[in-house]
């Protein structure tokens, strides 16, 4: 990593001299084992929830559709963030790369403690849409409730691991991923049976565990950003302006409005077959949790 007389000035296109541009194969391999890593990482969470019984299986699928409909939010930032941070990087721009990079992340991580909200006031109506047994109902409630509290982790972890990889940097997203799913599945484990000393707490367990997970990468992601460990560092001074914020909007809403229609139409199909039980909603959450994880094995990419 090039010392800090070494980084070209504002406004300037010379690229950092010590940074070579990395191959395709290069870039790519990381996410493939990566995603690898996350699909095996999920199917070993449902499978730990399944013991539970179909109502457990039910009431995660529920939180999990309607934690993904608020991070549609979160995507469209993550996609500005690229779009930006790569043109910036590709053109030379290391310190607007940068200054992209904090106001993306300082305005993600607002805008999940925000989306945070509505999941811990109405969870109970959110978990009430699809027409579940009461005790299903209940269960996920709960999930919905404490996963949302960690909406701002998310936020964080994901536009900084979108920001360094638009910068060429794919590597360090994968060990921070892995140690992200790695937490994940111990805490789960303990989380929802009672082990290790933890507590039994069911599906409550799982929302937690999961929360706490992406707590852990994004405290590890702004400690390595902070003190210089990533090839994209933090901007110091002011990166504030209405241009980068316009830029941000513009380039990411229509990825927004995509996602948020995406996880509509899930809901409205979810809400289809709740009409048939909720063991059928559970085998249905179940089948597209492997049929996502075999599609990530076959295509390297989520």
């Amino acid at each position: 990593m090039p010392s800090s007389s070494q980084r070209p000035a504002e406004g300037t296109t010379d690229g950092p001299p010590s940074l070579e541009t990395p191959g395709i194969l290069q870039l790519a391999w990381p996410a493939v084992v990566g995603n690898l890593l996350y699909a095996t990482v999920a199917m070993v969470d449902i499978k730990i929830v399944g013991s539970l019984g179909a109502s457990a299986v039910a009431a995660v699928t529920t939180g999990n559709r309607i934690f993904f409909v608020f991070q549609a939010v979160i995507m469209a930032m993550s996609v500005g963030t690229t779009a930006m941070v790569a043109r910036a990087w590709g053109a030379g721009d290391r310190v607007e790369a940068e200054r992209v990079t904090k106001v993306s992340v300082i305005v993600g991580a607002g805008v999940g403690l925000l989306l945070s909200v509505p999941g811990v006031l109405f969870s109970d109506i959110l978990a009430s849409v699809f027409r579940l047994d009461s005790d299903t109902v209940a269960q996920a409630s709960d999930f919905i409730y404490y996963l949302s509290f960690f909406n701002g982790s998310f936020a964080i972890s994901m536009i900084l691991g979108t920001a360094i990889r638009a910068a060429g940097d794919t590597l360090t997203p994968l060990w921070l991923g892995a140690i992200t799913n790695v937490v994940n599945v111990i805490l789960v484990y303990a989380l929802v049976y009672g082990r290790l000393g933890a507590p039994e707490m069911g599906v409550k367990g799982a929302a937690i565990a999961t929360g706490t997970a992406f707590t852990l990468g994004a405290l590890l992601s702004i400690v390595f950003w902070l003190r210089g460990w990533f090839r994209i560092r933090y901007a110091e001074g002011s990166s504030f302006s209405a241009h980068r914020l316009r830029q941000l909007f513009r380039i990411g809403y229509p990825s927004g409005l995509e996602q948020g229609a995406i996880q509509l139409g899930f809901i409205l199909f979810l809400w289809i077959v709740s009409f048939y039980g909720t063991a059928p909603y559970a085998a249905y959450g179940i089948g597209v949790q492997i049929r996502r994880s075999l599609s990530s094995w076959a295509s390297g990419s989520r």
